[in-house]
């Protein structure tokens, strides 16, 4: 080998004998700190790979582990133009089918997608008093 090649090439051996501490290092330290945090390799639940992977419950009967609460379903509202309304039914077809009724039709069956989709749903006249104050994510 070279005098010329020789002297580029220590410069690489260099920087791996320096990477290769840094890792070795940086090993260590990293086996250090888990063996010496506050719950240890295991969580404080026991000794064996089975017991990190097993519930709390299981290994200690004491311990109480709540049950989740159930989220409330999603609120919609929906007003039914004309329900409720004295002496108005809307538009009126000549063959005797109202504003009313198809306003109501397509609120009773969207209120039925919406229930089997999760919802509660809502239906209200035009002139509810319940709707004072109401509170849902859609009022329509």
């Amino acid at each position: 080998m070279s005098e010329t090649s020789r002297l580029q090439a220590a410069p690489r051996v260099k920087i791996l004998q320096h990477l290769m501490r840094i890792f070795f290092t940086a090993a260590v330290v990293a086996t250090v700190f888990t063996i010496f945090t506050p719950l240890g390799l295991t969580g404080g639940y026991g000794s064996g790979i089975d017991d990190i992977f097993s519930p709390p419950s299981a290994q200690n009967p004491d311990v109480f582990l709540p049950t989740p609460t159930p989220r409330q379903k999603p609120k919609v509202g929906i007003v039914v133009g004309h329900w409720g309304e004295y002496n108005d039914v809307g538009a009126v077809c000549p063959d005797g089918l109202t504003e009313l009724e198809v306003n109501l039709e397509i609120a009773s069956r969207t209120q039925q997608i919406l229930q089997a989709e999760g919802f509660d749903v809502d239906l209200f006249k035009g002139y509810d008093d319940r709707l004072t104050d109401y509170r849902a994510i859609a009022l329509v």
